[in-house]
């Protein structure tokens, strides 16, 4: 079985400023720029890895992003896995499937590499857009682990 799938690591969207903090309006510039890229090149599969990214989101940039993402003309069709590290920036990625699931978007964090490929790989969205069959984040952990 032959999938395509592409791999994008935080350097490739996260920008700090000078002081060493997030610089949110130029990553966010830089995400929407990676979507483009994901619809002109035809890419289905897309795992995003965050796992060495230090920046700490508020809610509200984790919601915007997680809407942008949703509402992205560029991404409909196309099957992201967020990468991410046990604990608080795991269940921020968590908070952010939700976000994306709730407006029929196809985003699922993992903190195991195995498990994202897996999904990424054997398991159907289905035409709803489901991510898996019990929804996003169905039960705490359940993509986490290594």
């Amino acid at each position: 079985m032959s999938s395509d799938i592409t791999i994008i690591r935080c350097t490739d969207f996260l920008r700090t400023t000078a002081s060493g903090g997030l610089d949110y309006d130029a990553s966010k510039a830089l995400l929407a720029e990676v979507a483009r890229a994901v619809r002109t090149k035809g890419i289905a599969n897309v795992l995003v890895d965050v796992r060495q990214a230090q920046p700490s989101l508020s809610t509200m940039q984790l919601y915007e992003l997680g809407a942008c993402f949703a509402t992205s003309d560029d991404l409909r069709g196309s099957k992201t896995a967020l990468l991410t590290v046990e604990g608080t920036r795991y269940e921020d990625a968590q908070f952010m499937e939700n976000v994306v699931f709730n407006r029929g978007g196809h985003l699922a964090a993992f903190s195991s590499f195995e498990k994202a490929m897996e999904w990424l790989v054997f398991e159907d969205n289905g035409a709803a857009g489901v991510c898996d069959a019990g929804g996003p984040s169905s039960s705490p952990g359940h993509r986490g682990g290594s």
